[in-house]
């Protein structure tokens, strides 16, 4: 249940956390029309070299409060009705799994078979470690006698299998983004936590409910998180520890510039306007470093499918450059679509308020979270 307010209206405050970069949106919700993100602010987490996790999850926290303060300046807090952190890697494990029961005899399936079913394995995970915590879970497909059904309760069968998804992230650094809203937000039941790769999902099969097949490439700061869905189906999660970030690091590095001046090198030769003398050296440069990052995403897809053969569409989100690397994945997969996805495709989904950052990941983080809360 989902507090509204007089107007039937909700405020709710998105942080996305990613590798290395932290965005805060403020969206605005109703029953009655389409989500509006009336507020974007984003700021990168400072880096330094050898930096080990204690000051890595420092870091982070900081540059969080930071990036609130800054929603502050536009919303009251008070307004708030929900917090929904997006964790992307290496904050946040999703795992799918397949999951089984045969009964002695023919029984009923009831919401508290599925709930018995699930519970089983999200305690056995649990035993592994003390340090983390379930954060987000997704039933996929359910099969009754070996035939997938839409309406399973009430049905008599001899088994059960169920596709499913759980995400899990560290107990210490979840209860540490709690304490941050806290001034934000008295309940704790009003915060809530997501897996950066099933919001894109479930915003993909919202938006694009025809589209079954695809390998989604989350590319962002310092890492890649990989989604293989087959039949509507997310059967596998990966993710490397190249991104963005890791490319304009190496760029900048060879050439002996700053990560500034390295970024608009990039984005220079994505659109070939870089001088001759440049060019070829940039270009060449570009095509080593991203050869590296592509073997990092084969590694990820060999765990799981034979890339010998073409991957049917491979659909890229990234917030910078996604054209670039939407070139050498092309080259690199050549029998594949390589898909982008445009403001045009989610337009009817969500809105932007004036003066506003449009980037498609926001797009989707926040069709998602007003799909899931609809459906509450």
């Amino acid at each position: 249940m989902f507090f509204l307010d007089r107007n039937n209206r909700k405020t709710i405050l998105l942080i996305n956390v990613q590798s290395s970069f932290i965005r805060a949106s403020l969206i605005v919700s109703s029953k009655t029309s389409i989500p509006e993100i009336i507020f974007t602010t984003g700021r990168k987490i400072p880096t330094r070299l050898n930096k080990d996790n204690e000051y890595l999850i420092k870091a982070t926290i900081n540059t969080i409060d930071s990036v609130i303060g800054s929603c502050g300046n536009t919303f009251i807090p008070a307004n708030i009705s929900e917090v929904h952190f997006i964790l992307s890697s290496p904050w946040a494990i999703t795992h799918a799994k397949n999951t089984s029961m045969t009964f002695v005899e023919p029984t009923t399936v009831t919401k508290d078979n599925i709930v018995k079913l699930i519970g089983a394995e999200r305690r056995e995970e649990k035993s592994k470690s003390k340090d983390i915590e379930l954060i987000e879970e997704k039933i996929f497909s359910v099969r009754l006698n070996g035939y997938h059904v839409d309406d399973w309760q009430g049905k008599t069968v001899d088994c059960i299998d169920i596709s499913s998804a759980t995400s899990v992230a560290g107990s210490g650094i979840i209860q540490k983004f709690r304490e941050i809203c806290s001034q934000i937000l008295k309940n704790e039941k009003s915060i809530y936590f997501h897996s950066t790769s099933l919001l894109y999902y479930a915003a993909i099969k919202s938006i694009l409910p025809l589209v079954s097949d695809y390998t989604l490439v989350d590319i962002h700061g310092e890492s890649t998180d990989v989604l293989l869905v087959e039949n509507g189906v997310c059967v596998s999660f990966g993710s490397f520890p190249k991104g963005i970030d890791s490319i304009t690091h190496t760029v900048a590095q060879t050439i002996g510039v700053d990560e500034s001046v390295a970024d608009s090198l990039i984005t220079l030769s994505v659109g070939r306007h870089l001088d001759a003398s440049k060019e070829k050296d940039t270009i060449d440069l570009l095509d080593k470093v991203i050869k590296d990052w592509n073997i990092g995403f084969d590694k990820v897809l060999s765990n799981v499918i034979n890339i010998s053969r073409p991957l049917e569409t491979i659909m890229i989100i990234a917030d910078m450059h996604e054209e670039l690397f939407a070139h050498h994945i092309n080259s690199f997969h050549s029998g594949s679509k390589i898909y982008s996805l445009s403001f045009e495709q989610i337009s009817s989904s969500v809105s932007f308020g004036p003066n506003v950052e449009k980037l498609i990941p926001n797009a989707l983080y926040t069709i998602a979270i007003n799909s899931l809360s609809n459906n509450t």
